[in-house]
């Protein structure tokens, strides 16, 4: 749940100065096969490359995935960015057939579930 994964990774990155992307990767009966750091970017933006995580995903033969990050402004409200790279990632996800469960944000003693708001 995203109440569960925000509480197992607030105290690591809501005081990061950097956003910080992490990728888990859970077999079929939703459980953790690995954990990904894919990009550690500027204070206010991170790249993702798409293609590397399919990559990762594919090589552990992941069903599912979740998607997390930081706001070091504390605020985690979705930017247009974090809402395109959902959308992004949930249109790549129907082609490998690994489906992505949600992209949680993480503020400073709060965080968003896009699953939760609708956009996975």
């Amino acid at each position: 749940s995203p109440d569960y994964i925000a509480a197992y990774y607030m105290e690591d990155m809501r005081h990061l100065s950097v956003e910080k992307v992490m990728l888990l990767l859970l077999d079929g009966r939703h459980r953790l096969m690995k954990e990904i750091l894919l990009s550690k970017g500027t204070a206010n933006s991170s790249w993702v490359p798409v293609r590397n995580i399919f990559v990762e995903a594919l090589r552990c033969e992941a069903v599912y995935m979740i998607l997390i990050h930081n706001h070091p402004s504390g605020y985690p409200e979705p930017s247009d960015a974090d809402i395109n790279l959902t959308r992004q990632f949930t249109r790549a996800t129907s082609f490998f057939d690994i489906r992505l469960l949600d992209h949680v944000i993480i503020g400073d003693g709060e965080f968003a579930s896009l699953n939760q708001n609708g956009l996975v």
